[in-house]
């Protein structure tokens, strides 16, 4: 098990004692090791078995959820970094170590779920974990019209958007929005660890907002 590493750089000074500490305010990647079993199709060939392996490894750039059935109620966002090197170890057996990037923290199945937002009265959610979470929102505006949604978090920060159309899709922790509107305003809504969320709606009358909150913990 590795622990995610706070990131924090450490400067020698002339004339200084101790070090400067710059606080670089994140964590770093971890990389996961897992040492599989292959049993090969009859009449398949291992270097047959580490391309198939490959090709579905690398079938879509980026980070993808990465589950373990060691760690059952969690997973992680991943992506594969070495190539696949299969050892036979019998006949029709193989062995093979798949190493992933991951994302620090591992993420809780229960916040990878949508909650309804309700404009009235609102919705009430509690970050458990020793994480900042950082949610994906999905607003869905009614066929033809156009609507301005605001969200707000209590005691904290808020996001307006404004000429919506459609359905659009605000992910804040990759910081990538999907969808059609004219503007958007604030900062992106964040939950902090250990922290009671009261999230507040303003949008006309049959827009619909959902949140998915994507708790994480470090251990």
């Amino acid at each position: 098990l590795q622990i995610p590493e706070y990131d924090m750089e450490f400067i020698e000074i002339p004339g200084r004692d101790g070090d400067l500490a710059v606080d670089n305010r994140r964590y770093k990647s971890v990389e996961r090791s897992f040492r599989c079993h292959l049993v090969l199709a009859k009449g398949q060939r291992l270097d047959q078995a580490a391309v198939a392996i490959a090709t579905w490894l690398s079938g879509k750039p980026g980070y993808h959820k990465l589950l373990w059935s060691g760690e059952p109620g969690y997973f992680w966002q991943a992506i594969h970094v070495q190539g696949v090197n299969i050892v036979e170890s019998l006949r029709q057996f193989g062995a093979v170590e798949l190493t992933f990037r991951c994302q620090p923290g591992k993420y809780m199945a229960a916040g990878d779920r949508w909650f309804d937002v309700p404009a009235e009265p609102g919705l009430t959610l509690h970050n458990r974990y020793n994480m900042v979470s950082h949610p994906t929102w999905k607003i869905v505006i009614p066929q033809d019209k156009t609507d301005s949604v605001t969200i707000s978090i209590r005691g904290g920060n808020g996001i307006y958007m404004g000429g919506a159309k459609g359905e659009i899709i605000f992910d804040t922790e990759n910081n990538i929005l999907t969808g059609t509107l004219d503007r958007i305003v604030g900062d992106r809504p964040h939950f902090p660890p250990y922290s009671r969320v009261e999230i507040s709606l303003r949008a006309s009358q049959g827009t619909q907002v959902f949140v998915k909150p994507n708790w994480r913990t470090l251990g």
